[in-house]
């Protein structure tokens, strides 16, 4: 758990966002007869020949790629959300982001695409035009809560498509640009009887007063079972939110107290 939250963001960040120097430098760190030699200082206002631990500065260096990368981010879902409003993107059961060179860096499409997928609850692909090839070129991300279990699969079938390589439901894709509208035509009539809402599937359905709190503890033991052989478990509890129940924490994260002594949070809860 530890390492899951907060050490391997930055290592994702720094593979995906890091100069080679920056990533040297991290690399570097990792080695335990190297992490802790004397290096000269890189840190803004640092003094002449001051030195730190080379980890030290691996540490700093990957906090400031992350930030910079939060921040590309943050810029691009901004243009992504205008288009969607501009372009009338919704009446589509697809997302078909075309963008034009550099207006998003294409080591964070995948992200980006990420996000917009599970935020609109359709499958979406962020593509940036490619002058050389007269095509539109990024990543894909599918929805499988809509029935759908390959994106990929579906996009393979498609004769736009050069190709579609990856996982089932995230992938790198290239498409010729001139037939990007008989694409979009093509997936809505394929995606035309697929639902916009999504479907989950449930494997518990508590009520309000029934005290299952042993059983949830249970499966919530089991987490480090999870992956991709093995779902992890998934609970429905039907009760009412008051606000005696309701707790807003810090970073729009919400807690919520249960009957019979648990808890849920929710982290990043939306304005709404």
């Amino acid at each position: 758990m530890g390492a899951a939250f907060f050490i391997v963001p930055f290592v994702n960040a720094m593979t995906r966002s890091g100069t080679i120097e920056e990533k040297n430098i991290l690399f570097m760190s990792m080695l335990e007869y190297k992490a802790f030699d004397e290096v000269l200082s890189n840190k803004r206002g640092h003094y002449l020949n001051e030195k730190e631990k080379l980890v030290i500065q691996a540490i700093r260096t990957a906090t400031n790629v992350k930030n910079r990368q939060t921040r590309a981010e943050e810029e691009g879902l901004k243009k992504l959300e205008k288009m969607i409003t501009t372009n009338h993107m919704l009446q589509h059961k697809i997302l078909l982001f075309l963008l034009k060179p550099d207006e998003v860096p294409g080591s964070i499409r995948g992200l980006i695409a990420n996000k917009m997928m599970a935020k609109y609850q359709r499958p979406c692909c962020v593509l940036t035009y490619n002058e050389a090839n007269n095509t539109y070129d990024g990543s894909g991300r599918g929805y499988t809560k809509t029935g759908i279990d390959s994106f990929k699969e579906v996009l393979d079938s498609c004769p736009e498509v050069i190709y579609a390589e990856g996982h089932d439901n995230a992938f790198g894709i290239s498409i010729i640009a001139s037939e990007i509208d008989l694409l979009l035509e093509r997936l809505d009539r394929i995606f035309a009887n697929v639902s916009s809402e999504p479907i989950y599937r449930i494997d518990y359905d508590f009520k309000e007063n029934e005290d299952n709190t042993r059983t949830i503890l249970a499966i919530a033991a089991m987490n480090d079972y999870w992956g991709q052989d093995i779902e992890r478990a998934y609970v429905n509890i039907n009760f009412k939110i008051t606000k005696s129940n309701l707790q807003l924490m810090k970073n729009n994260t919400i807690k919520i107290s249960l009957p019979h002594g648990l808890s849920i949070i929710k982290f990043k809860a939306s304005d709404e």
